[in-house]
């Protein structure tokens, strides 16, 4: 999916920039790179984000686990139950979580189950998670109190995010307009003043005048996506 939007992209930029072929292949690094490195990012961070939400979904399953005398082990099973009714098979956090039990039948420690766990996922939330259930585990500490506290600071970040969002939303959808307009106003000029713009895509200097304004559009566009994202 990725890639044929950026090769839309490219086909566009080289269209209404350079009208010609050659261009297209020229552009497919600079235009077809950086769309694709934005797709894949945003594409990233929504995935990091619903996982996020999944994992609090199972953090308060084991937590109410523990509440009532489970040990960890015990608790995951017992969490596994919950999670199927409220998620399917190939939603990842079942995918993991039952990759986990497996791991359990197989007789392989806590510890290494959720060092592996969290070697997988890389997020934050789940090696720190991961990091605390170790120390608790060696030092004989409060489980379930443990657990409620990390479940807390990831509600809390969550929130945040969630709030950031909400905040930065009109920008996102100003930044969106303001990148699309560039190429309506090349179109409009192209169909309205074509003998205008046909200086534009012959000779040396009308290249390099609209490679200027492609470099500076790329730029901007760097530097207006880097100002949305805002990252807890």
């Amino acid at each position: 999916m990725g890639i044929l939007e950026a090769a839309g992209a490219v086909c566009l930029t080289a269209f209404l920039f350079y009208r010609s072929v050659q261009a297209a292949c020229l552009l497919l690094i600079p235009v077809g790179g950086t769309y694709l490195y934005v797709w894949e990012r945003e594409k990233l961070r929504q995935k990091e984000r619903e996982f996020t939400r999944q994992f609090l979904d199972a953090l308060q399953s084991v937590s109410a686990a523990l509440n009532v005398g489970y040990s960890l082990e015990n608790a995951m099973l017992e969490a596994a139950k919950e999670m199927r009714i409220m998620y399917q098979e190939q939603d990842r956090i079942m995918k993991e979580w039952n990759y986990m039990i497996r791991q359990m039948k197989m007789n392989l420690g806590m510890e290494q189950i959720l060092e592996e766990f969290s070697g997988r996922v890389d997020q934050e939330d789940v090696r720190n998670f991961v990091t605390v259930i170790a120390t608790v585990k060696k030092s004989g500490g409060n489980m379930a109190k443990v657990i409620r506290q990390t479940m807390s600071q990831i509600q809390e970040k969550e929130e945040l995010n969630q709030e950031i969002d909400t905040v930065i939303a009109a920008k996102k959808m100003e930044f969106l307009v303001m990148a699309v307009i560039p190429f309506g106003m090349i179109a409009y000029m192209m169909i309205s003043f074509p003998d205008f713009m046909e200086i534009l895509y012959r000779g040396v200097p009308g290249r390099a005048v609209m490679t200027g304004c492609l470099l500076l559009y790329l730029a901007a566009f760097g530097i207006g996506f880097r100002m949305i994202r805002i990252e807890v």
